[in-house]
């Protein structure tokens, strides 16, 4: 029994170390700005269905003149803090339903990655939080981007601040490379104490065995 009582302790250990580690706090000094994605159109891309992958997980998005679209973070630590927008001509994808399943979304997320879906066009990357200086911080707004037709791409993002396409622009802040290494080594701790656990639960197994 002695035994028993200590594995569940250090799996309660365990667990207790990933929620601390799973969102490292900005350095003294700095302050943790959180972004969301405004994008928007003034022409007709209705050929387009809009797609954002975020977290290992894709969505699709409705965006029209009409209807601006507002993607704010959904939290959960480093896994969720970027985000990735991808244009798909309607031609080149069919769903079973008027809206994808989870299924073909992840089907979607490995051709996308894969780059195997023909005129697909990769808009622009998002990161939706950074550590900046404290003095800065209210200086940072929610980038607007417009998305519009392209003879190149089919369809290209620009922020509407200054008009350069979205595959120029660079972090908002140096202080973005260390918010990225520091949330990379959060995930990597993340999954080190996922594999510990599943040794845990694994020696666990063998004891009921033996004892059987």
């Amino acid at each position: 029994m002695s035994h028993r009582k200590t594995i569940f302790l250090i799996i309660a250990l365990l667990c207790l170390r990933v929620a601390c580690f799973a969102d490292l706090a900005p350095e003294p000094g700095h302050k943790r700005v959180y972004l969301s994605l405004l994008l928007q159109t003034r022409e007709d891309l209705s050929d387009y269905r809009f797609f954002i992958e975020s977290g290992m997980q894709l969505e699709e998005v409705k965006l029209s003149p009409e209807t601006p679209v507002t993607v704010s973070p959904k939290g959960g630590g480093a896994r969720y803090n970027s985000a990735t927008v991808y244009a798909v001509p309607k031609k080149a994808v069919t769903f079973k339903g008027a809206s994808p399943s989870t299924e073909e979304l992840a089907d979607l997320a490995g051709a996308l990655g894969a780059k195997r879906v023909t005129g697909a066009v990769k808009l622009l990357d998002h990161s939706f939080s950074f550590d900046v200086p404290e003095a800065e911080a209210d200086s940072y707004t929610n980038p607007v981007y417009q998305l519009r037709r392209d003879a190149q791409f089919g369809v290209v993002a620009e922020r509407l601040d200054d008009g350069t396409p979205a595959s120029a622009h660079k972090p908002p802040n140096p202080a973005s490379d260390k918010s990225d290494s520091q949330a990379d080594r959060g995930f990597t701790i993340v999954v080190a104490c996922i594999l510990v656990f599943s040794a845990v639960l694994g020696g666990l197994w063998l004891l009921r065995r033996r004892a059987s």
